[in-house]
């Protein structure tokens, strides 16, 4: 299992957790080649699964929104 940010031409493999019974994996700016997270905020995450032949599917797409953080005084 894979995620893809095809505009940026970034892949990162998705690891199975066990414990959690979930596929995760991090993704830092530098694994993206960019230096401020603002630059993919909208853009499209593809996910996609191969089967045991290579035979790839798409598993769902995504993309972060931009949250808004307001520091308290």
């Amino acid at each position: 299992m894979f995620i893809e940010l095809p505009e940026l031409n970034a892949k990162k493999q998705l690891l199975y957790n066990a414990s959690t019974k979930y596929y995760e994996n991090s993704i830092s700016l530098e694994d993206l080649k960019i230096t401020s997270i603002d630059i993919i905020i909208g853009k499209e995450f593809i996910i996609n699964v191969f089967d045991s032949d290579r035979k790839k599917f798409l598993a769902g797409k995504a993309n972060i929104k931009k949250g808004l953080l307001k520091k308290k005084s």
